[in-house]
């Protein structure tokens, strides 16, 4: 397109007409300004020219409405989506909805009491239909900025609340599960590495000390009544308890063995040979006259008495006698006969093995924890 030409140069920027009674000249029509005109004209013939071009339509010289014909083309009439002021909610103010569902391109507004609105309060919509069936995807955003993603299949809608710079969905310094190896994009593994404060300042309201906590094998839990610092660790452990046991008492009574007839059971034969008595048997009697003599009575030994005095015979009468008991056996009857046991009430000790895991553990799937970068 050409650059707006000058105007004619006159006092007032106008073409005036001569008068030949009074002597009064005509504007004067120099090439130096025709040349510019042309220039313009032509200029804009090829404007014109390369909208009807990209219509498919071509010049006809006998038709005036071309140029309409190709922007229709183009655009589209207003029945086919052709756009003015105020269409698809372009170029005035907000347009209101009943219902947030939608498979047009457009702009509106829904309220609480539209259906199928992202929540309770007041929301400027763009609805995106896509290609290949009755499908949309939606952006809201609400009067207090929150950002809501939403889709629809021509029937059923959802809606998904976006992450905003806030972060009043999940805190800055939260704790999130992730179940890879590589955290996305600005975040980070729980490792308890060390960041920089001013790079992300967000992260270091959570973190001052700028260390992010080593979640690797820690469960979190919530802070007791009673009270614990703030992201202290706590060891894992048992709570004391204690266990009762007892083994049951029986009173077995008397056991007897199985009866068995052992029958007579004689002993090996030996032979004692003879065997003798000690010597004994020496013995004297008494209440006789004494002798006044102590030799014998007999032989040709004599003695007197005195029957006054009593006395005793000479001792005498020692002997031994021999035994022959010789070889033989002895026979002993054991007969029929059993054994009995009494055990009696008892009890027993009872030793309780260790057992279980080298640490206290619930059932469990392992994620690692990430935190946003901010």
């Amino acid at each position: 397109m050409k650059d707006i030409i000058s105007p004619v140069n006159t006092e007032d920027g106008l073409f005036h007409d001569g008068d030949p009674s009074t002597g009064i000249e005509g504007t004067a029509v120099s090439a130096k300004w025709l040349n510019p005109v042309q220039g313009a004209i032509i200029g804009n013939q090829q404007e014109l020219a390369s909208v009807l071009k990209e219509a498919g339509i071509k010049i006809d010289p006998s038709k005036q409405d071309q140029l309409l014909a190709a922007i229709k083309k183009i655009t589209g009439t207003a029945t086919e989506g052709f756009l003015r002021v105020g269409d698809f909610g372009l170029g005035r103010g907000s347009r209101h909805l009943d219902d947030a569902l939608s498979e047009l391109y457009q702009f509106y507004r829904v309220n609480n009491t539209s259906k199928n609105r992202p929540g309770d309060g007041v929301y400027g919509v763009v609805s995106l239909p896509c290609d290949g069936g009755p499908s949309a995807g939606y952006l809201a955003v609400s009067n207090n900025g929150e950002l809501w993603v939403g889709n629809s299949n021509g029937t059923a809608m959802k809606w998904r609340r976006a992450l905003t710079s806030d972060n009043e969905n999940y805190p800055i310094g939260a704790p999130i599960p992730w179940p890879s190896d590589t955290p996305p994009a600005g975040y980070t593994l729980m490792q308890g590495q060390t960041f920089d404060k001013e790079k992300y300042p967000a992260l270091a309201v959570a973190y001052p000390n700028g260390v992010i906590p080593d979640m690797r094998g820690w469960m979190i839990k919530g802070n007791p009544a009673s009270g614990r610092t703030i992201l202290s660790q706590e060891q894992d452990g048992v709570k004391s308890h204690a266990h009762t046991g007892t083994v049951s008492v029986t009173d077995l009574g008397r056991k007897n063995t199985s009866g068995f007839d052992y029958g007579s059971k004689e002993t090996t034969v030996f032979d004692h040979g003879t065997k003798g008595t000690d010597v004994q048997g020496h013995h004297a009697h008494g209440g006789v006259p004494s002798r006044n003599h102590p030799w014998e009575i007999g032989g040709n030994n004599w003695t007197s008495f005195n029957y006054q005095e009593v006395g005793a015979t000479d001792g005498a009468g020692e002997h031994a006698h021999s035994i022959y008991i010789g070889g033989h056996t002895h026979r002993v009857v054991i007969g029929a006969h059993n054994h009995y046991i009494d055990i009696g009430a008892h009890g027993h000790n009872v030793t309780i093995n260790a057992t279980g895991n080298s640490e206290n553990t619930v059932k469990n799937v392992a994620f690692n924890y990430i935190v946003r970068l901010a």
